[in-house]
């Protein structure tokens, strides 16, 4: 330790050196700008490369910080994605919002309403309720 200094303890020499094997191939220096090592030390934990990707993106998009890429692992948001979703990610392919959507709900109703706003579909559920028991 006294070597490299009291701020380097071995935990983080541990990430600095997963760092390296993770990231030793690619041309980060203009990602290196955004994110910090807090940003990194998040995305550290995650092995599988797909997954540590989609977080890079989210950043890039997004540009989030480090709590809300946190939460977004911890909530294992890439892996509630729908497998076709994950492909197209893979692949590179253009996404639409409907990917991002495990389950969407039809909403069918007799009175053919384009819009279905909360109350309107509260309605709904009321007036099928008793018929549904």
């Amino acid at each position: 330790m006294i070597e490299v200094g009291k701020k380097y303890t071995p935990r983080t020499l541990r990430r600095i050196r997963q760092y390296y094997f993770t990231f030793k191939d690619e041309k980060w220096s203009t990602m290196s700008t955004k994110l910090s090592w807090s940003h990194y030390a998040e995305l550290l934990s995650i092995n599988d490369e797909n997954k540590l990707l989609y977080y890079l993106n989210i950043f890039i998009d997004q540009i989030i910080n480090v709590r809300s890429l946190r939460n977004k692992i911890k909530n294992k948001e890439y892996e509630r994605l729908p497998a076709k979703t994950k492909n197209k990610l893979i692949n590179r392919e253009t996404t639409k919002v409907q990917d991002f959507i495990k389950n969407p709900i039809i909403i069918k109703n007799s009175r053919k309403f384009k819009i279905v706003s909360e109350k309107i579909l509260q309605n709904l559920i009321l007036l099928h309720t008793i018929p549904f028991l």
